[in-house]
């Protein structure tokens, strides 16, 4: 599981210019990843719920069952497009509740019964 980091401010700035704002993914340590699960220990990919806590507050939760395509579209759209090979990971948003973090924030993001991740901020 992949925890999906933003610089908002740098995303702001190159919206506002019409720029990529790809570059505010693109920090070191913008995308800590836990464990791998393989997909033949998932019982149901369309209803896992994932969580995010922020110093033990719940920040952000959601399902999978509310993805705007299923799973299957997404990686069939996505392989048609460039070749997918083991160890990829696709990320596909994130659930409302995007907040800014700081120096010294707790984070936990968790996919339910399956893997748990835990990060500390150290740079804002």
């Amino acid at each position: 599981m992949p925890l999906d980091i933003t610089a908002r401010d740098i995303q702001q700035e190159a919206k506002q210019h019409g720029w990529p704002w790809s570059i505010a993914k693109g920090f070191d340590a913008f995308c800590p990843i836990s464990s791998i699960v393989l997909k033949k220990n998932i019982l149901n990919p369309h209803d896992l719920n994932l969580s995010l806590k922020v110093n033990g507050k719940l920040r952000q939760f959601g399902n999978t069952s509310q993805l705007i395509f299923p799973v299957q579209s997404i990686i069939s759209y996505i392989s048609k497009i460039m070749t997918l090979e083991k160890g990829d990971l696709i990320l596909t948003g994130t659930p409302e509740g995007v907040q800014s973090l700081k120096k010294g924030d707790y984070l936990e993001a968790e996919l339910e019964g399956y893997c748990h991740l835990k990060v500390f901020v150290q740079e804002n």
